[in-house]
């Protein structure tokens, strides 16, 4: 039978299992033990920041973005968004700061980001990337600009806009993404070049 082996060849000498009129055995033992699992509460540290963010509860300052006003709270924006808390202590007179030259999506996502660390849904991320790497560029929220750096280096470059991300790159000190911009540049400069030498030549030779 498989594994397994008959007393009469094991006893045989001619085979040598036996040493010395001994048999060693060599083993392996599991053990499983069936641990209970036990019950964690969920993190929702996330949730409760932006629950403050959205109630206004006990803010200190409002902000005026186009209309649409958002109250938020001096300390937090003093870690988060140190420009930002500028803006408030500059401005202890008065009850409200407006904020001009930034949409309201975009300094939406800025504060969702400051309160929660949350990023926007990969759609609208698409669409206002750029826009929101200028507001955490202007507001000083350096963690943010790192992730929508790294976010355009993935997958935001493009032919369309490969232009504008170099110079944006270039006037926020984003090293990663200038690199990335020229690369891809410099790559689309030295295609058309062919291309175009390649159609000179074809229409003079043939």
């Amino acid at each position: 039978m498989p594994g397994f082996i008959e007393r009469d060849e094991l006893l045989d000498p001619t085979k040598k299992h036996l040493e010395n009129g001994s048999l060693i055995l060599k083993a392996t033992i599991q053990m499983y033990i069936d641990r209970p699992k036990f019950w964690s509460p969920k993190n929702r540290l996330g949730n409760d920041m932006l629950q403050l963010l959205e109630s206004g509860e006990r803010s200190d300052m409002t902000f005026l973005v186009n209309g649409q006003k958002y109250h938020v709270h001096s300390p937090i924006l003093a870690i988060r968004a140190p420009v930002l808390a500028d803006l408030v202590e500059n401005n202890t007179k008065a009850k409200e700061v407006e904020v001009d030259d930034v949409d309201k999506a975009v300094f939406q996502a800025l504060l969702r980001y400051v309160y929660a660390e949350e990023m926007p849904p990969h759609k609208e991320m698409k669409i206002i990337a750029q826009d929101l790497l200028k507001a955490a560029d202007r507001f000083g929220c350096t963690s943010l600009k790192l992730l929508i750096e790294a976010e355009l280096v993935r997958s935001g470059i493009k032919a369309s806009n490969a232009a504008n991300i170099l110079l944006d790159a270039d006037a926020r000190n984003c090293a990663l993404l200038k690199e990335k911009g020229f690369f891809f540049f410099f790559f689309f400069v030295v295609f058309f070049f062919f291309f175009f030498f390649f159609l000179c030549f074809f229409f003079f030779f043939f």
